[in-house]
């Protein structure tokens, strides 16, 4: 038999995380920074562990902090220097063990590793 499927809910309130995530993962990034709680609950609903999941727009690098506590493969492309100064800052806090977010709810304690790359700029001719 094959068991009953439930619809979504259609009303979640973040509004406190979205408050107070000003600096999870030791990062600030003011008036754009998604609450992993939120983050956490989408990748629930729309994915599961193991799944690769892509931000072609990382900003502070929430999706992949929270894809990577929760077992979940990722790929963030951000621009500029913040892909250093917030995405590539907040998840080395990640792996050392990062205790913010949604960490105490996923059992994280740190581990893993990932990959950084850069692209070249385009040659002119």
């Amino acid at each position: 038999m094959q068991e009953a499927e439930l619809p979504i809910e259609n009303f979640y309130d973040f509004s406190p995380q979205f408050g107070n995530c000003r600096y999870e993962g030791g990062v600030d990034f003011r008036s754009g920074k998604k609450p992993e709680a939120y983050v956490k609950k989408m990748l629930d609903l729309f994915s599961r562990p193991g799944d690769l999941v892509m931000d072609p727009f990382s900003g502070s690098g929430s999706t992949a902090a929270v894809a990577h506590k929760t077992g979940r493969g990722y790929i963030g492309i951000e621009q500029g220097e913040q892909a250093r100064t917030h995405c590539l800052a907040r998840l080395i806090t990640v792996i050392a063990g990062d205790k913010t977010g949604v960490s105490a709810d996923a059992g994280w304690t740190g581990g893993g590793g990932f990959r950084f790359c850069t692209l070249v700029p385009a040659a002119r001719h």
